[in-house]
């Protein structure tokens, strides 16, 4: 998973001494090689090595070397709030796509949820994250772990429960509300719903997870709460 590396705690003071200014000749040839083996190791590309040279804040990481400064991981997903939704003994899609006022809906998502039937669905706790970078499924779905996958029921629930726009949970300002959901063939894929104010509907979608599609920054990602 992509990570960013953000410098914390900068705790050195500036040095009046001068410093001398040092070439790849004051390196001694096995440090060279020790240092070219440790980043191969780490899964540097020659891409990577070239931005590393390109890197203006290199001082950074020698602070967090020297003990100067920490690295905080910038997580990708925000944690907004959690919301109760019920379980239901039978659920099939198409029961409630007028309820949930769905006027729009992809192929993908007609052909692998249209025939999926969930039963003996249990009552449950829904996450609500804020996607804070763009990303991709694959991330996303790391950095949930086992929380990432709810159920179509639960999904609809929200929907229904701003079938008209109405503020609540989900984002109703045209940017995606993204779940992690099992269709008919038994894969996980990404559901998106986006209200379409224009249309006064939800329009609902699925791509693979592995799909290279990125998604914006500010968009929603329900998960199970635990």
């Amino acid at each position: 998973m992509a990570t960013t590396v953000v410098v914390v705690h900068w705790q050195k003071t500036i040095s009046t001494c001068a410093r001398k200014e040092e070439d790849m000749s004051s390196y001694s040839e096995g440090q060279t090689h020790q240092l070219m083996d440790t980043l191969e190791n780490a899964g540097f590309t020659p891409a990577d090595i070239t931005a590393l040279g390109q890197f203006q804040n290199l001082p950074l990481i020698k602070a967090v070397l020297a003990g100067r400064a920490v690295i905080k991981v910038a997580e990708l997903l925000c944690k907004l709030t959690a919301i109760k939704v019920s379980g239901v003994m039978r659920f099939c899609v198409q029961d409630h796509i007028q309820e949930a006022n769905v006027g729009w809906t992809h192929d993908n998502f007609e052909g692998f949820f249209f025939k999926k039937v969930e039963e003996n669905v249990d009552n449950a706790t829904i996450a609500v994250h804020r996607l804070e970078r763009m990303s991709l499924n694959t991330p996303i779905i790391a950095e949930l772990g086992n929380r990432a996958e709810i159920q179509l029921a639960h999904f609809f629930e929200l929907l229904k429960a701003q079938s008209k726009g109405e503020r609540g949970v989900l984002l109703v300002n045209g940017s995606a509300n993204i779940a992690y959901i099992r269709g008919a063939d038994k894969k996980v894929w990404a559901v998106d719903a986006y209200w379409l104010s224009d249309y006064g509907c939800w329009r609902v979608g699925a791509i693979p997870v592995g799909h290279p599609s990125w998604w914006l920054g500010g968009y929603q990602v329900l998960s199970r709460d635990s």
